[in-house]
Order: C-alpha cells, then structure tokens, then sequence
C-alpha cells in the first residue's frame, strides 16, 4: 500500500497507485478531499493547496486532465510533490 503523507497527516493511502515518470498517482477517491482547495489550472493540469493543521501547502497535488495525460490510467487520480512524503 502506498500512502501519501504531509507533516504527519495521511492525505491518501491506495494499494491501486500508478507510477508514471517518477511521480505516484493516486486514485482520486483515495484522497482525502476535504484537505485539498483547486488553486490554479496551468494546460491540462489541475493544482490544489494542501491543507494540514490549517496551513496550507500550495500547489503541491495535481491531477491531469484532457490531452495531456501521459496515461489514460491517470483519469481521476491525483499525484504530489515537494514536501508531501510517499511510502510504498
């Protein structure tokens, strides 16, 4: 199982991720919406703040939508970066 960590907070947890260029998608429904607020659509990705301990970490979960998805897997999952910890 794969889960996704910030500050100590899970903010997703899947045993159905999809490694794709160095970055692990996670099923959308395996994150926790209610941390993550849409900041900015750059192209076809779509950015969003995550929210742990009401301190936002902007721009560091994504999701990739129409042309630009590498994968047709990728529909409906979202991956991180940056300070956002992954264990496999």
């Amino acid at each position: 199982m794969a889960i996704a960590r910030l500050n100590g907070e899970v903010i997703a947890e899947s045993t159905d991720t999809v490694l794709i260029e160095g970055n692990r998608y996670f099923p959308a429904h395996s994150v926790r919406a209610e941390l993550l607020r849409p900041t900015v659509t750059r192209d076809d990705r779509h950015y969003y703040s995550i929210i742990v301990h009401d301190i936002p970490v902007q721009d560091h979960a994504w999701s990739v939508a129409g042309a630009s998805i590498p994968d047709p897997r990728l529909a409906d999952y979202v991956a991180f970066d940056g300070p956002v910890e992954i264990e496999d």
